[in-house]
């Protein structure tokens, strides 16, 4: 995808990696959601998920900064494994700003983080949840850290569960 960008003149076009249907973006493959690192900073997208899709062959893979709305019609996103010394804000999610997330499940996730953790998002400013839920283990070291959403501001909830989260402490090492 770089490689596109790059010989496009540093755009691309989200039609040519994701079909989409009713105005909606669709995501059925750890492929379509990898594509939300170029388009979820676009606040004018809307991705909708079609499937579960287990993460569990792609340990370290997490949308750093989202502002798409993102729809997960019910459906699961398994086994989120993410080990992050040096960032700040991760999650599923890592930093969400503007934006509704609906309808979605974070289950059997694994994230070692220092700071502003939470399975779905990490970091949140002026964001609706509805329908979610979450479970697995943070391992940290600071502070910031949630079953749901890390640090947030500015965000609605609205029928939302984090459960069977073991946060505990850890000493990391960073050098």
């Amino acid at each position: 995808m770089f490689l596109d960008w790059e010989n496009n003149d540093y755009n691309l076009n989200i039609a040519e990696y994701l079909s989409e249907s009713e105005g909606e973006y669709i995501i059925e493959t750890v492929e379509d959601l990898t594509t939300l690192l170029a388009f979820g900073q676009r606040d004018d997208l809307v991705f909708s998920l079609q499937n579960d899709i287990s993460l569990i062959d792609n340990p370290e893979l997490f949308i750093p900064y989202m502002k798409g709305d993102f729809k997960g019609n019910g459906y699961t996103i398994p086994d989120l494994s993410v080990t992050s010394y040096h960032q700040s804000a991760v999650g599923l999610f890592g930093y969400v700003i503007d934006a509704n997330i609906n309808n979605l499940k974070v289950h059997d996730a694994n994230i070692v983080a220092q700071f502003l953790v939470g399975i779905l998002i990490g970091r949140s400013d002026n964001v609706t949840i509805i329908n979610c839920s979450t479970n697995g283990c943070i391992a940290e070291s600071v502070n910031n850290t949630s079953r749901l959403v890390g640090g947030e501001t500015r965000i609605l909830l609205y029928n939302v569960r984090g459960e069977e989260v073991f946060t505990e402490e850890t000493n990391l090492s960073i050098g």
